[in-house]
């Protein structure tokens, strides 16, 4: 239970997390005390991950296929970061390294995955906790922010073939148990950095102006360069067609690039919101259909 848990929270905090700039671009502006928003976001994230749940029991199983744009909109956006950071070579240097991933070494990579989530959430704490007391002043209010925190449930609707892979396992309730324990985790990260990184920032990577040491800015690189080559992964294998197809890669690689180029928070911005509206429509379209075709068929 415990390490589904784990994976949960890390599949949820990537770089956009880590960096505090999805916060600040998602709930920025926001007139709320953070635990509100905190509790938004577990709140919601918890419903959505229910739901889930809730349809992997009648047996749900959406077209695999359907993901191929969620994470190539995850793709773009660590690519639009990574060049943000290191500069248009050292994206290019990671597009490269993470083709290399894909074909040649993902199993033994996505191991140190783990490991890497759990040195980010660490840098964050010790960073993060000795500049707690940020108080927001914004003009957004509760049914904004509200909206903004669905959305970002929604967008992390990805959780579902990982909670598919799970019901082997585990029972309904153990699973859901970890999905509380999992969105209770991220509140509180959630309660950490939004009362400590400045919510009028325009820096694209705020967590950097609580510190710029290397390790800080290692540990942001490894986990932008993981979500990266993990979602280029996953667009590779819902492709079963042209499953390591080097030219298609590369193809991706060259979009994602160009598209990235419009600015790590910019593209965020953009792509984040379609994604949660249209996978929030996708949630609601087969929970109604889970309810009303079992008892159309009856008659």
């Amino acid at each position: 239970m415990f390490g589904l848990a784990f994976l949960l929270v890390s599949s949820i905090i990537g770089a956009g997390f880590a960096t505090g700039a999805e916060l600040l671009v998602i709930f920025g502006d926001s007139s709320l005390p953070p635990w509100i928003v905190a509790m938004l976001v577990g709140g919601f994230l918890f419903m959505l991950m229910t739901i889930i749940v809730w349809l992997v029991g009648r047996g749900f199983h959406p077209p695999r296929v359907l993901f191929v744009p969620i994470y190539f909109a995850f793709f773009v956006v660590m690519t639009a970061g990574i060049a943000e950071l290191l500069g248009v070579w050292g994206a290019v240097l990671s597009l490269g390294a993470s083709v290399l991933v894909v074909i040649y070494g993902f199993d033994k990579l996505v191991r140190f995955n783990k490991y890497l989530i759990g040195l980010v959430l660490v840098v964050i704490l010790v960073i993060a906790i000795p500049n707690l007391g940020v108080i927001n002043v914004g003009e957004r209010g509760i049914s904004s922010v509200a909206w903004s925190a669905l959305l970002y449930a929604g967008m992390n609707t990805m959780l579902f073939p990982i909670i598919n892979r799970a019901k082997k396992k585990l029972s309904g309730k153990e699973i859901l148990g970890s999905c509380l324990m999992a969105c209770m985790v991220l509140g509180f990260f959630v309660l950490v950095l939004l009362s400590s990184i400045d919510p009028n920032s325009q820096a694209q990577f705020p967590v950097l102006e609580l510190s710029s040491s290397w390790f800080v800015m290692v540990a942001i690189f490894l986990c932008m360069f993981s979500s990266q080559f993990i979602a280029l992964f996953n667009i590779d294998s819902e492709t079963k067609k042209t499953q390591g197809n080097v030219g298609k890669l590369i193809a991706v690689c060259v979009v994602a690039f160009i598209i990235g180029s419009f600015g790590f928070s910019r593209v965020m911005g953009f792509v984040y919101p379609i994604v949660g509206m249209f996978m929030i429509a996708f949630l609601v379209c087969a929970c109604v259909w889970h309810l009303i075709f079992p008892r159309i068929r009856r008659r």
